[in-house]
């Protein structure tokens, strides 16, 4: 039974008032709106949290996946400094400071980068010898998060099964990006003109 002693006490009645006197002291449920990653060039941020899951994109008869990766954008001075070098290109509508997104990468960029991440950190290992560099299926940062061996202390916290049954890991980080994304374009002989994009 609960100690009703220790129980949080009901708000007032709001009487009415501004949106400060509404929202001081309330709970706060914590969520982030999708922005695309080309949004993002340049823009200071910090990433919060990268989650893996499967996608829909099927290459070499794989269906690969993707991470959502949750970021709080820089305050306003580091905006300010990343617009007096030139990183934001004046095409991009920079978020609010402290505004809290995410975002989804897959292929060969910021993806392969959050892998590499999570491996150097020590949270996943990947068995595997294949190079750190290479097309898409041939380099370790692509073996596909459902082979990965997760930390044994973590495993439980940031693996979660989806009532269809695939596999969702979720890890909590904290990695500034001073310089936020950068593009790079490229060819190859599925498209005449591609974009991949990396961390700063």
């Amino acid at each position: 039974m609960t100690d009703l002693e220790t129980v949080t006490p009901l708000p007032d009645t709001w009487m009415g008032g501004d949106w400060e006197s509404l929202t001081t002291g309330a709970d706060e449920i914590q969520g982030a709106d999708l922005e695309k990653g080309a949004q993002l060039i340049g823009v200071p941020m910090c990433l919060i949290g990268a989650t893996f899951q499967q996608g829909d994109y099927v290459q070499n008869g794989v269906t690969g996946w993707y991470v959502s990766l949750e970021t709080v954008i820089g305050p306003q001075a580091e905006i300010d400094r990343a617009y007096r070098r030139n990183r934001i290109p004046d095409d991009i509508a920079v978020p609010e400071p402290g505004e809290r997104l995410v975002f989804n990468e897959g292929g060969t960029g910021v993806y392969r980068q959050i892998v590499e991440y999570l491996e150097a950190k020590g949270l996943i290992r990947i068995n595997s010898d294949a190079p750190k560099n290479g097309p898409w299926g041939e380099c370790r940062y692509d073996i596909l998060p459902s082979e990965w061996d997760v930390r044994e202390d973590i495993a439980a916290s940031v693996t979660k099964i989806k009532p269809d049954g695939t596999r969702v890991l979720s890890f909590p980080i904290r990695l500034l990006c001073p310089r936020g994304l950068r593009s790079s374009e490229y060819t190859n002989e599925y498209t005449k003109q591609g974009i991949t994009r990396y961390l700063g």
